[in-house]
């Protein structure tokens, strides 16, 4: 398997494994930790928390920079490039 198909396999199994029986959920780790090579507790926590949404890159904070200019710019490369 490979990087990707792990991940949405990740993806998957904690909804299966939060909604299934008791007897069930031992399958399912045991599965789960054998396709990712995971130990039992850290696969245990890793299916009980929710799955999280990646956000996107938000905008750098702070004021916009004032050097944008081709003279400065040129300016500033000259003096310290």
């Amino acid at each position: 398997m490979n990087h990707k198909t792990k991940e949405a396999y990740q993806q998957l199994i904690p909804p299966r494994y939060q909604r299934a029986a008791r007897s069930v959920k031992k399958r399912i780790l045991d599965e789960f930790c054998a396709v990712r090579r995971y130990p039992r507790k850290h696969a245990i926590t890793l299916l009980k928390e929710p799955i999280r949404v990646k956000k996107k890159a938000c905008q750098k904070r702070g004021p916009n920079p004032f050097y944008q200019d081709e003279i400065f710019v040129t300016a500033l490369q000259q003096m310290y490039g």
